[in-house]
């Protein structure tokens, strides 16, 4: 049942870039990259708006659902995309993503989605 919500919630996470980019066709990448770099204000206690505190809150379930989905493929003898330690926090994640893409800026014009799991894949290789 858990795997089944984390999986649910990857595609809500993924849906919701889809329906919340802001209208002047920013890529995924990008929308990803500028919903986690508001993560930190959030932990900080600043004050955003409700769309900010959204968007930072999605970069957050974006990251847990991407770590909930690569414990299931390990968890069913699948080789995951990467291999998350235990000590890290999604939030981390989330974090240390926006230092990292911005530093690869050719993956912010594409899907969301391969410049987490690329960023993930290098961060936590499986050994």
């Amino acid at each position: 049942m858990r795997i089944r919500l984390a999986f649910l919630g990857l595609l809500a996470g993924l849906a919701g870039l889809t329906l919340s980019a802001p209208a002047q066709a920013e890529s995924l990448g990008w929308h990803l990259r500028n919903a986690c770099d508001l993560m930190p204000a959030v932990s900080e206690g600043k004050t955003l708006s409700p769309e900010e505190f959204g968007y930072a809150n999605e970069c957050l379930g974006y990251f847990e659902a991407l770590i909930e989905s690569q414990a299931y493929l390990n968890d069913h003898g699948r080789k995951p995309i990467f291999c998350y330690p235990p000590n890290v926090s999604a939030y981390e994640s989330g974090v240390a993503f926006v230092d990292w893409v911005n530093a690869q800026p050719v993956l912010l014009n594409g899907k969301a989605v391969n410049a987490a799991l690329t960023y993930m894949a290098q961060r936590h290789p499986c050994k």
